[in-house]
């Protein structure tokens, strides 16, 4: 329905769903992932980003109390909310939202999930656009030591977050670091 323009009978229909799963499925459940995630695409192109905050912190309070707090399903809550919360301009609640969500991708099982990395560049981001270059030059080494470990080489992240530090660092005037990076 979203797709073929009919909004609002999409956001009825997903919050008639809403009102069935999240009562019947723990706070973590994909379809419970799924559904809020396309709601709070609705309701923020509808100016409700208020609403979409309200319906992540209650699914991260709910996901704690139902034993869940450190659930990857938990973590793409935050992560989720912390782009609202950005989007919004609340800049250090999205930053909490962002690094709680990483402290659950790296307490999983190896791999490093890849959600660890996008909220580590949306982080990273925040922290650029601040200018805050050297949390942001610590976020990105940190970020490298888990997306990376030694003697688990990931030549894709590495690429990608190893040029994030050489542009961090040329930004800070930073050059000799830079072009350590860089190479």
């Amino acid at each position: 329905l979203k797709r073929a323009g009919r909004t609002d009978e999409a956001r009825d229909s997903l919050e008639r769903a809403w009102g069935i799963y999240d009562v019947k499925l723990p706070a973590i459940h994909e379809d419970v992932r799924n559904i809020a995630g396309e709601l709070g695409l609705i309701y923020q192109a509808q100016g409700r980003s208020e609403d979409v905050v309200r319906m992540y912190t209650g699914l991260i309070e709910r996901a704690g109390r139902e034993g869940y707090g450190a659930h990857i399903g938990t973590a793409h809550h935050h992560n989720n909310l912390a782009f609202v919360l950005r989007g919004v301009q609340k800049i250090d609640e999205s930053r909490d939202h962002w690094r709680k969500a990483m402290a659950i991708y790296a307490a999983l099982p190896p791999p490093v999930s890849d959600s660890y990395q996008i909220a580590a560049e949306a982080l990273l981001g925040s922290y650029l656009q601040a200018a805050d270059y050297d949390g942001a030059l610590k976020l990105a080494e940190e970020a490298l030591a888990k997306i990376a470990p030694p003697g688990q080489p990931n030549p894709g992240a590495m690429a990608k977050v190893s040029q994030l530090l050489a542009d961090i660092a040329n930004a800070a005037g930073r050059y000799p670091e830079s072009r350590a990076w860089a190479s």
